[in-house]
C-alpha cells in the first residue's frame, strides 16, 4: 500500500483494499486463476462543501438483510440513491432502514454529538461497523 500511495503521489487521500473471491456459483470454471484477487486502489480526498445538505432516502438500507453489515462491492444503492439526490441539489443521503432508523449516509458515517456525547446508529440498524 504504501509503494502503491507513493507512485500515485497520494500525500492527502483514500485507499481501498478489495479482496474478490473468484470460486462461487456458475463462476467457476477450469481457467487458472486466483482464488482471491486482491485490488487497491487509491484517490485525492473529494473537496467538500462548508456545509453538507443532506436528503433523506427511506428504506435506503436493509437492517434485515445478512449482508447489511458487510463492506461489499456492489454499490449500486447507494449510488442511485446519491445520483437521485445530487440531481436535486443535496450532497448527501442519510439512508433509513426498513424501521426508519438512521444507519448511514451513502457515501460517509453518521454520528450525532449531544451533551458532548458522541453517539453513532447501533449496528442492529445495518450500517457498516466500523
Amino acid at each position: 500500500m504504501n509503494e502503491l500511495l507513493g507512485v500515485n503521489k497520494v500525500v492527502e487521500g483514500t485507499a481501498r483494499i478489495y479482496m474478490i473471491y473468484n470460486r462461487v456459483g456458475f463462476w467457476q470454471s477450469d481457467e487458472s486463476m486466483p482464488q482471491v484477487d486482491l485490488m487497491l486502489l487509491t484517490a485525492g480526498l473529494p473537496p467538500h462543501p462548508e456545509q453538507a445538505r443532506l436528503s433523506i432516502a427511506e428504506n435506503g438500507r436493509h437492517a434485515a438483510s445478512p449482508l447489511s453489515g458487510v463492506k461489499v462491492t456492489a454499490w449500486l444503492n447507494n449510488v442511485w440513491h446519491l445520483a437521485e439526490a445530487q440531481s436535486q441539489g443535496w450532497n448527501e443521503v442519510v439512508l433509513l432502514n426498513e424501521r426508519g432508523e438512521v444507519a448511514e449516509c451513502t457515501t460517509a458515517n453518521i454520528f450525532c454529538v449531544k451533551d458532548g456525547k458522541v453517539t453513532t446508529p447501533p449496528l442492529s440498524s445495518g450500517c457498516l461497523e466500523e
